[in-house]
């Protein structure tokens, strides 16, 4: 049985493309793991934090789906499609996770960018790096700038420092 599984997951070979055949092994590594810690990350959330298994089921199915999506395309050999798809959809993850949190920039959530700029790093040209590093470095600045004008909740600490959008936009960049 876990030949079959083995084979399913295993990535396509193209014969004619070295080169393909290695980013289509990297992206396909890539969205088997996310699945994964998606689908048990969404689990353990839903069984940890009941009051929101509604917003963490949804979370967890979109992202699964749009993922399972990418590695069926990924295994026609378009990568460069698909690493730009993958690369916004966890910047776009990464940033409703952020806004829903209850602590903001000070959260965990928000480090999932470093995750992103790496990804688009493996995946992309240096064109992807710097514009994933930007749209990083701009959530990170406009979650400052909201969370000064108290314009979204946070709960600890009550008020985001400068320091705190320094540090990280320089860290990100």
């Amino acid at each position: 049985m876990w030949d079959k599984v083995i084979r399913f997951l295993k990535p396509p070979v193209f014969e004619d493309d070295e080169e393909k055949t290695r980013v289509v092994a990297m992206l396909n590594a890539a969205l088997v793991v996310l699945f994964l810690v998606t689908f048990v990350g969404s689990t353990a959330m839903i069984v940890l934090e009941p009051g929101e298994w509604i917003f963490n089921l949804a979370f967890g199915v979109i992202l699964c789906v749009i993922i399972a999506w990418l590695w069926f395309i990924v295994r026609k050999g378009r990568t460069q499609i698909v690493g730009m798809l993958l690369s916004f959809v966890l910047w776009l993850s990464i940033t409703a996770l952020v806004y829903f949190s209850e602590s903001g920039l000070r959260g965990s959530s928000f480090t999932g960018y470093f995750l992103v700029v790496a990804l688009a790093g493996l995946l992309l040209s240096n064109r992807g790096v710097l514009i994933f590093g930007t749209m990083s470095v701009l959530a990170v600045v406009g979650f400052y700038i909201a969370e000064v004008n108290a314009l979204i909740p946070v709960s600890l600490p009550p008020q985001a420092r400068l320091v705190d959008l320094i540090v990280l936009s320089i860290t990100i960049g």
